[in-house]
């Protein structure tokens, strides 16, 4: 059927869904088609442009190049500018916007005739203010645009604007333009296309600077529904800055102070008289924080947010809750109707200027606002108390009563038809249950993801209620709490660990995503916490227990008698992808996880250090007491039966100690088995084949068997940390490192041989390798950063065979405090690598030694340096740093340097060609 044949109801079902979808090349394709599908398809594409514009920038330094503005947003402002009134067509948007007079007269001549800002509801560029004004390079490379500001002479009228103590020579100038003629470009660009269409607009962005002159026009605002005021001038100031301007210029701070106190009752009385002249049309009103000038972030008083929520409405049905509506829906909790929220996501930077408020509301209530929320599938905030999700069980509970006592009257009933009556005692105890119960609410729609933050809360209960009342729907719970240290009191008693999943009745079997980190206590995993989370694909489980003893271990850490399945998940239906466990849960950790998860991809195991940098290990004794090889038969046998065995076997089977089954001979096995048996045995012979990440700390790397390589095809990144208290390694000479002697704080310290790297016998025999030959031994020809910290001891011939066998193809290599090799042997083994990009060492080595090795200090050339810049998010509630590469100063992604060595972790060199001869043998 052609598309001039469809119902125009057809044709707008589809561009709804393709609006929807924010399809802007689908859009644009069909304006292109013919004039009547042309007519249909203009509301859509340009009712909200800017919004749809910046759905298609990445996360990526590319969103804001000046490639991508010239491609897209420069020619829709052209557009919509082409179909303004000409008055307000000033020189600095024609010079902005039209590289000269004779392309901006080509332009107007080509246009369509099509008044494109008839259709525009929405001038509301948030999203896209970065790329639209800020953009240094785009005002670079604008000729026009650079002649027309030194014509009107604007860098020196921008630069008086600027305070003497701001002025920084390292700036380039024209940043400090840019940002000033931002301010002039927005003002006007609003002003040219919005002021034609007053009438209709819905969403403005209303510059402060600008602020009069909207005021006289707002007769004409009568459908704006929505409206965000930009604090576009520099009236606010860094603490230090602010502490100069007391004591250097007081009447500068307060005018400053003064012009802030007047735009901000100008707002206010903007949005007063607006709802004033048209009730109940304005719904939203907001002035985020701005922050155009580095340092200086402009906030408005939270008094005068306040003030403008006063003179809205409530929220019509929100379906979220989020930075953009929440302080107006604080403003008016009592009265916002919450039944629709699916998502409730509070701002972060601002927690400390409504959670009070929040707090007291709820606690007059008697109710957690999201009792209210009956379709919350999602929610991100700060925890209001220990009972933020209380209601959830309660609410179960009671349902589950309810129901019960239907039952038990519908059975009365039958029993009455039957038999005419029920006998005197069985009607007494049925009347006890049938007794009428109040009608319980809806159940809540089922809640997927909890992401609860307990910055000014300890943990209460949260886990726990969550689990129990969303069991089936629950995909995510990460819990955070602030960045606090734990360590064991001065009585020197542990406090007992937290049970995770202890008290989960029903399985989870969509929950994929477990983390709890941060927090002020300790956590260990529940014995059958994997089996009721069989989709589980990612555990982190971390706490700042920084200090333990065995004792402490085998006291709480396991809590069914050995072997512990503490985290023994029933086989072949693990799908862990990433294990992170430090502190607590580490120590509780059992291996025999580790035999049920093949689609394994990172596994850290750490204790984290204390406030001193300190990490504390137990005695070597008692480490290697645990993998004792008299003690590994009887523990094989052990796990055997064990896995043999039933989950709910081991539920049932236990007594009040905590120990496996009841009978005699059992009672004698566990009178005679020596105590130490208690923590479980470590094989390391594991088989991950997709395991790329490997981090083990304090005690996990110094128990830590390099014959686990051999599982581990795919293994990229490994980091071994031995390292403990009294570790200072920049204090010790190159014969201290190199020498016998054995410091009192070398108490951990793993001497590496080639038998470490020797294929496991089994997989030998089984490929028939002779014990002598090169291929048996260990190689991981997919690794590629390898660190080492702590006393590890190494010869330089072992670091030739380490480099050359094993490990051919790193390029990273980091060493911290390791001894008996010397430095030229480190520098000869890593310049076998033919990848090598760096190889970084702790170690301080004169000058002079260094040149004799062949080496020279290097020196990066600024315009050949890779450019990365820095992208924070907070996924999850955790703060997450991804470095991408950007072109340098020419316009070219210039790869690393290889083989540069860092000494002392500061100073860099590089080989030089004419390397020594002996250093390459």
């Amino acid at each position: 059927m052609a598309w001039n044949r469809l119902p125009v109801e057809c044709l707008q079902l589809i561009l709804d869904q393709l609006a929807e979808e924010k399809d802007i090349y689908s859009l644009n394709t069909l304006l292109r088609l013919n004039k009547h599908l042309c007519d249909i398809t203009l509301p859509y594409l340009y009712e909200d442009p800017f919004t749809l514009a910046a759905s298609k920038f990445d996360d990526n330094y590319d969103s804001i190049s000046y490639n991508t503005i010239n491609k897209l947003l420069t020619p829709l402002i052209r557009t919509l500018l082409a179909s303004a009134d000409p008055l307000y067509l000033t020189d600095l948007l024609r010079s902005a916007y039209w590289d000269s007079v004779e392309d901006e007269t080509a332009f107007l001549k080509q246009r369509s005739g099509i008044n494109y800002i008839h259709y525009l509801r929405h001038f509301y560029p948030t999203s896209v203010n970065h790329a639209l004004f800020h953009n240094w390079k785009a005002f670079k490379q604008n000729t026009r645009l650079v002649n027309y500001v030194q014509d009107q002479g604007l860098e020196k009228q921008f630069r008086a604007q600027e305070l003497s103590i701001e002025n920084n020579p390292y700036e380039d100038p024209a940043s400090l333009i840019v940002r000033y003629l931002a301010i002039m470009l927005r003002a006007q660009l609003a002003w040219a296309i919005c002021s034609p269409i007053f009438e209709q607009i819905q969403s403005l962005t209303l510059p402060l600077s600008d602020l009069q002159r909207y005021c006289g026009e707002m007769h004409r605002l009568r459908s704006l529904r929505r409206i965000n005021f930009k604090q576009d001038q520099k009236l606010d100031y860094s603490g230090f800055l602010t502490q100069q301007l007391r004591q250097d210029k007081p009447e500068v701070l307060a005018q400053r102070r003064q012009q802030k106190e007047d735009l901000m009752e100008g707002m206010v009385e903007f949005v007063r008289d607006h709802t004033e002249q048209f009730p109940s049309v304005l719904l939203q009103a907001d002035c985020p924080q701005e922050n155009t000038w580095q340092g200086s972030h402009q906030i408005a008083p939270q008094t005068y947010i306040e003030s403008l929520n006063c003179y809205l409405p409530s929220l019509i049905c929100p379906t979220f809750l989020d930075a953009t509506n929440w302080s107006q829906f604080i403003a008016k909790i009592e009265t916002t109707d919450l039944t629709h929220v699916q998502t409730v996501e509070p701002p972060r930077g601002e927690a400390i200027l409504w959670l009070s408020r929040l707090r007291r509301r709820c606690a007059f209530n008697d109710k957690s606002f999201l009792q209210r929320c009956r379709e919350l599938k999602k929610v991100d905030m700060i925890s209001l108390g220990p009972n933020l999700f209380a209601w959830a069980p309660r609410e179960k509970r009671e349902r589950q009563v309810y129901y019960a006592r239907k039952r038990i009257q519908s059975l009365e009933a039958a029993a009455a038809g039957n038999t005419g009556w029920p006998s005197s005692s069985s009607s007494q105890k049925l009347s006890l249950l049938s007794e009428p119960a109040p009608l319980p609410p809806p159940p809540p729609q089922p809640l997927e993801e909890a992401i609860i933050r307990c910055y000014w809360e300890g943990l209460g209960t949260e886990i726990e209620d969550v689990a129990v009342s969303f069991p089936e729907t629950l995909t995510k719970i990460v819990v955070q709490g602030p960045r606090a240290q734990f360590a064991v009191p001065d009585h020197g008693i542990m406090p007992e660990p937290r049970a995770i999943g202890e008290t989960w009745l029903e399985p989870l079997p969509r929950l994929k995503k477990l983390a709890i980190f941060k927090l002020e206590e300790t956590f260990r995993m529940a014995p059958l916490l994997l089996s009721r989370c069989p989709a589980l694909e990612e555990l982190r489980i971390q706490d700042k227990a920084t200090a333990y003893n065995c004792d402490q271990v085998l006291a709480y850490g396991v809590p069914r008698q050995y072997p512990a399945p503490s985290s023994l998940s029933e086989p072949g239906t693990s799908r862990l992808k990433t294990i992170d466990l430090r502190g607590w849960s580490a120590l509780c950790f059992h291996p025999e996880t580790l035999r049920n998860t093949p689609e394994l991809e990172s596994l850290v195991l750490a204790t984290e250090h204390d406030r001193f940098m300190r990490n504390i290990i137990p005695e070597p004794g008692v480490l290697l007491s645990y993998d004792y090889p008299s003690l590994k038969e009887e523990a094989e046998s052990i796990r055997a039966a064990m896995t043999a065995m039933s989950l709910s076997q081991l539920d049932s089977d236990d007594d009040d100690d905590g120990n496996v089954g009841q009978g005699g001979a059992q009672q004698q096995q566990r009178q005679t088995r020596p105590a130490i048996l208690r923590r479980p045995c470590w094989a390391w012979d594991w088989h991950l084949p997709n395991l790329n990440r490997l981090r083990l700390t304090s005690e996990f790397a110094v128990r830590f068997q390099f014959r686990m390589l051999a599982g581990c095809p795919q293994l990229e990144y490994l980091d071994l940390s031995i390292a403990v208290q009294g570790d200072h390694t920049p204090e010790m000479t190159e014969e201290q490192l190199t020498g016998p002697w054995d410091y009192y704080y070398y108490t951990h310290k793993r001497v590496l041989t080639r038998a470490d790297f020797l294929v496991p016998s089994r997989l030998r025999s089984a490929k028939g390798k002779d014990r002598d030959s090169e291929d048996a031994y260990i190689n991981c020809p997919n690794l590629k950063s390898l660190h080492l910290s702590g006393r590890w001891s190494m010869t330089d011939e072992f670091l030739m065979f380490l480099f050359t066998t094993v490990l051919p193809n790193l390029t990273d290599v980091t060493e911290s405090q390791c001894l008996t090799f010397t430095f030229p042997g480190w520098v000869r083994a890593t310049s076998r690598l033919p990848n090598l990009l760096s190889a970084s060492s702790g170690r301080k080595y004169p000058e002079e030694k260094l040149n004799q090795l062949g080496m020279t200090r290097f020196k990066q050339d600024n315009r050949t340096a890779p450019q990365y810049i820095a992208y924070e998010k907070i996924v999850d509630g955790e703060e997450q740093v991804t470095f991408v590469q950007v072109p340098g100063s020419d316009g070219v992604k210039h790869p690393r340097p290889s083989g540069v060595y860092s000494l002392n972790f500061c100073d860099k060199y590089v080989l030089l060609s004419t390397v020594p001869s002996d250093l390459r043998k």
